[in-house]
């Protein structure tokens, strides 16, 4: 029996598989590899991107790159300013990508888009659409406004963006053939007690690859944790 198709958009590419945002949607379609076609259309921020060679590891049986340097992302986002889009989408805009999706989406039986980044390519085309939003940027956003000094550049920037990012996120739900969330933290903060057509799917530990090892731990001992993660994130920094 064929598998259906499904289509994964990414607003940067996959691979190497580094970083959280990364690891999440490449587990995700790993995972999903086993029941489904997937091919994979993404932009790249970077000539090795573009250019870095995938091993078969059986997850995406076609790959396509759009590529998608960051000083068109900075016209992009400098465009955007006087409007009301969120500059998180305005940044990942690239006409080239959205033509090559509208070639192809044809083939598929659904799309997959990580992150509103790309999600908003396939807001209003017609048929099956999922969205993994992973977090609620606006949230995000919120609490970077917080600890950012007042009256700071950074502060207002995130101040504007947080407010347009806070009524797109929240103007989602339901436009979605279904929307996936890291928490229920994120999902209450955008959607509230709205269950229908959202997925709480949390992250967690490969225990294959990373075993667990039982041991026993004295209340007088000193314990020693190491955190390891990008800091230049917030959420990791501030954790």
């Amino acid at each position: 029996m064929e598998k259906s198709k499904i289509l994964i958009l990414t607003p940067r590419f996959p691979y190497p598989v580094v970083g959280g945002d990364r690891l999440r949607i490449y587990r995700i379609c790993k995972e999903l590899s086993k029941y489904y076609t997937l091919d994979l259309l993404s932009l790249c921020d970077s000539i090795e991107d573009l250019n870095f060679i995938v091993k078969n590891d059986h997850v995406f049986d076609k790959i396509f790159r759009i590529y998608h340097p960051k000083i068109k992302s900075y016209f992009n986002v400098l465009k955007a300013l006087p409007g009301r889009k969120p500059l998180q989408i305005a940044y990942y805009k690239n006409t080239e990508f959205e033509n090559k999706l509208n070639e192809i989406i044809r083939n598929y039986d659904l799309t997959l888009s990580h992150l509103i980044r790309v999600g908003d390519y396939t807001l209003n085309k017609p048929g099956l659409h999922i969205l993994e939003m992973t977090d609620a940027i606006s949230l995000n956003y919120s609490r970077i406004k917080k600890e950012a000094p007042k009256n700071s550049l950074k502060s207002i920037i995130y101040s504007i963006e947080q407010e347009r990012l806070l009524k797109y996120e929240k103007e989602v739900y339901g436009r979605y053939s279904l929307i996936s969330l890291i928490s229920e933290v994120d999902k209450k903060f955008l959607f509230g007690n709205r269950n229908d057509n959202i997925l709480v799917c949390n992250n967690g530990v490969d225990l294959e690859d990373y075993p667990f090892t039982k041991r026993v731990i004295e209340n007088t001992n000193i314990i020693n944790l190491i955190f390891i993660g990008n800091l230049c994130s917030f959420q990791n920094f501030d954790g």
